[in-house]
């Protein structure tokens, strides 16, 4: 699998001491399968550095995961492990090294849940605030817009807030943002898979569309 790492120069050999660390994942390299992330993350350390940024491309071998001679971590989502786990290395107070995994994979947080964490880590909101909350889908791992209000109208205004701010992100970033689908999609079937995708729906009580739509599910959970 290709990965990509963006900052503000080519990267032609990783060294972990350059790292930072109180990162989500602690001190580490970090990449992405979603080359438009890594071009948003090379503009804003090209800019930082007064300079052009630079996206470099790596081999990832996913196989990794599944090898026993290396510790790994994965989160699927945001979750409360998720959260004890990037406040475990986020918190000053978390002796270094922050944990012994060689390798971790999932989501990382943009500015504002950042900003959530360092309040939960000061002790100034819990995991269960009462408060409306909700995020957009269809986003990639690496980019996620939350909104959260303790009435209908905060909610609705925080979520045209979030909206407008990764727009402007992609404006000033050069990156196309993602745009929603509209969930038709027309595949072409040979006849005998069409008859047989047909009597498998018929004899399970289901759809084609819900028998479809969870073979793709399946295989994305897998590959992605």
């Amino acid at each position: 699998m290709k990965v990509y790492h963006g900052s503000y120069t080519k990267i032609d050999k990783i060294d972990l001491s350059k790292c930072e660390p109180r990162k989500d994942f602690g001190q580490g390299f970090y990449v992405t399968k979603f080359y438009k992330q890594a071009i948003i993350w090379a503009n804003r350390k090209g800019r930082y550095h007064n300079t052009k940024g630079v996206v470099t491309e790596f081999t990832f071998f996913e196989s990794v995961f599944n090898d026993k001679y290396y510790k790994t971590l994965q989160f699927n989502d945001y979750n409360d492990e998720w959260l004890d786990f990037v406040t475990l290395n986020r918190n000053f107070n978390t002796p270094l090294p922050s944990h012994d995994f060689d390798i971790v994979e999932g989501p990382v947080a943009d500015d504002k849940i950042t900003t959530r964490i360092d309040a939960y880590i000061r002790g100034e909101v819990s995991k269960t605030d009462n408060c409306l909350h909700g995020r957009v889908l269809g986003l990639n791992k690496n980019i996620c817009i939350i909104y959260e209000g303790n009435t209908a109208d905060e909610l609705y205004n925080d979520f045209i807030d979030g909206i407008d701010h990764y727009l402007n992100d992609c404006k000033e970033d050069g990156i196309v943002p993602n745009k929603p689908y509209n969930g038709l999609v027309s595949i072409n079937l040979p006849s005998e898979t069409h008859f047989k995708v047909v009597t498998y729906a018929k004899s399970h009580g289901t759809s084609i569309d819900d028998f479809v739509n969870d073979l793709i599910e399946e295989r994305l959970e897998a590959v992605c």
